[in-house]
């Protein structure tokens, strides 16, 4: 079977997600990332999972699918802030996509977080410099790669030994891109 180190993407979708339903968003998009990464599908998963405890239903429309990169989350931001009844928040997979979702919504003169609550998830060092400071998902990369390294040296030294995959917790980093929906 596959072996893996990874941050547990189902939960950081679904606290991103619940996060924007308890400031009081109730239509709140989603930008994926690749469908053929389980990372992009735990992440919608987790999305999905959080609108029904919440008992919002799931809407297809609000639903672009992405490829993790910003001119992606800036398509993905212009489509759906061009519905007929257009989301007041979106939850971007990645944190490159939240920035091109940040950009559609000033092209279209709107205000974040004023007029859309952006969350990403990574928390790549640039998230916490952009202006306002992006709301996203931290996922531990230095301790996912040394646990990957050290899983490595120990498959290499003990190639009969199976490891187990490792699955680290995510952390919402709560900053500026997210408050109670304008009305």
């Amino acid at each position: 079977s596959d072996l893996f180190v990874s941050a547990n993407n189902f939960q950081g979708g679904y606290d991103a997600t619940r996060y924007l339903i308890e400031l009081g968003h109730r239509r709140i998009g989603i930008v994926t990332g690749w469908m053929d990464m389980v990372s992009a599908r735990d992440r919608l998963q987790g999305y999905q999972a959080a609108l029904a405890d919440a008992g919002i239903p799931f809407s297809d429309e609000l639903l672009f699918h992405g490829d993790f990169s910003q001119p992606g989350g800036f398509s993905g931001g212009t489509h759906l802030l061009e519905l007929a009844e257009p989301p007041t928040a979106v939850f971007a997979s990645n944190d490159i996509a939240a920035m091109g979702v940040i950009e559609a919504a000033r092209a279209k003169g709107l205000q974040v977080p004023r007029d859309l609550s952006v969350v990403g998830f990574d928390d790549i060092p640039m998230a916490a410099l952009l202006s306002p400071k992006l709301t996203t998902v931290r996922q531990p990369l230095q301790e996912m790669g040394r646990s990957a390294t050290q899983m490595l040296v120990n498959l290499l030294r003990n190639p009969d030994e199976t490891p187990e995959s490792i699955i680290f917790p995510t952390e919402l980093v709560i900053r500026e891109t997210a408050v109670p929906p304008h009305t």
